[in-house]
């Protein structure tokens, strides 16, 4: 995830389904995609951030 910004709307798009059915824990780090990832992540819980536990590490 966050690899390949062509893939950026459809890794939102999982994101957000699995929001809508109940997925509450996103766990992220920034050397995934470097930095990629939470940028993604980021996009994708804006609206419902108050509905989601998010972890992030430090490399």
């Amino acid at each position: 995830m966050g690899e390949d910004s062509s893939q950026k709307e459809t890794e939102i798009a999982a994101l957000r389904l699995g929001l809508d059915i109940g997925m509450t824990l996103i766990d992220t780090a920034e050397m995934y995609g470097e930095g990629g990832a939470e940028e993604v992540v980021g996009e994708a819980i804006k609206n419902p951030r108050q509905q989601v536990f998010l972890v992030s590490k430090v490399f």
